[in-house]
């Protein structure tokens, strides 16, 4: 288990090694964030707490950290989403993304297909993925008419129409994790189920019948949340954006 280490003490100057970072020797965080032993990253600070852990894997930090939501907040984005975005790279490097119907049960994800096709080919080859959702999306209404006619008569106002304007409120969560083939039936029944539940909650009466002329030609796949990262734009009701997980 990864142990979770804090910041005791954060320099005001930002460093920068490059596009990723190894964490080693030093802790490295952006603004005092919960950091981890072994890690890697791309955007932080210099720290002072010393890591000796050899265990790595990549962790992203977000660069709009005043947009940054917390785990709760993702996990909802991840309930609420119609679909996730599945990305993988093949073993020619090249980039393969699709979306998929995608459930969550506690800290596994769950989704489909059929026994062959691309998907299965590249997640034989290299099961590491990220799954992107995207919850609620807008256009903000943050201005009348008369006002926006009003800012064309200053030139200094047009800051506000790129940042308040012309712009989209959202929410969204990206999950990293490995994926894995479920072999044992009476998962991949309980994996089909909660898909089902998901999408066609009122054809549940049916499943069982459903379950004994799919399962032995259906593919089902999990994937254990290693990381989540989840955002938000939204303004309030006064025209201002609800930053740093700010509620109205």
């Amino acid at each position: 288990m990864i142990e979770d280490v804090l910041i005791a003490s954060v320099m005001e100057k930002k460093i920068t090694y490059g596009p990723m970072v190894l964490v080693h020797d030093y802790a490295l965080a952006p603004w005092g964030f919960p950091i981890h032993k072994g890690l890697i990253y791309d955007k932080f600070i210099l720290g002072s707490i010393i890591l000796k852990n050899k265990s790595y894997r990549r962790v992203h930090i977000v660069r709009r950290k005043d947009r940054e939501m917390d785990r709760e907040f993702g996990l909802k984005v991840i309930d609420n989403s119609s679909y996730g975005v599945l990305s993988m790279v093949d073993k020619g490097n090249e980039p393969y993304g699709i979306p998929l119907s995608i459930v969550r049960d506690g800290n596994t994800l769950y989704f489909h297909s059929a026994m062959e096709g691309r998907k299965v080919r590249v997640l034989e080859k290299n099961p590491q993925v990220s799954v992107a959702f995207v919850g609620e999306t807008k256009v903000p209404e943050n201005y009348s008419n008369e006002e926006l006619e009003a800012m064309m008569k200053d030139g200094a106002k047009a800051g506000v129409l790129i940042s308040k304007v012309f712009t989209t409120e959202f929410e969204s969560a990206i999950v990293v994790g490995k994926v894995k083939l479920i072999e044992n039936d009476d998962e991949k029944i309980k994996a089909l189920r909660l898909i089902c539940e998901k999408y066609t909650p009122t054809k549940m009466e049916f499943f069982p019948l459903a379950i004994k002329g799919g399962l032995k030609r259906t593919n089902i796949y999990s994937l254990a949340i290693e990381e989540i990262k989840a955002k938000r734009k939204k303004y309030d009701n006064n025209g201002e954006e609800l930053k740093w997980g700010r509620n109205e």
